[in-house]
């Protein structure tokens, strides 16, 4: 049958000797475009280029090496830049 006290007096003794050794110190990893980002003006909305924002966070999420995709660029957008061209 199952011994949960002399379980939990192993998990005590493992979790106490493991506390009496102070953790090593490391160094922080290097983050992925924090050089970039720190240049970037947050102060007001639309002060940054959001394609270089963008970029930051999407490799910092899936990774140094993984592809960026294309920008997403709305018709609506254009559609209504091309109809005040239209109009003049």
């Amino acid at each position: 049958m199952f011994r949960a006290p002399a379980l939990f007096a192993a998990i005590l003794a493992i979790a106490t000797f493991a506390a009496d050794k102070p953790a090593p110190k490391q160094e922080p990893a290097p983050v992925f475009g924090a050089t970039l980002s720190e240049k970037m003006n947050f102060s007001e909305y639309d002060k940054i280029n959001d394609l270089a924002l963008n970029y930051v966070l999407w490799h910092e999420v899936m990774g140094r090496d993984a592809p960026q995709p294309p920008a997403v660029r709305r018709a609506v957008a254009f559609r209504a830049i091309r109809e005040e061209k239209d109009k003049k």
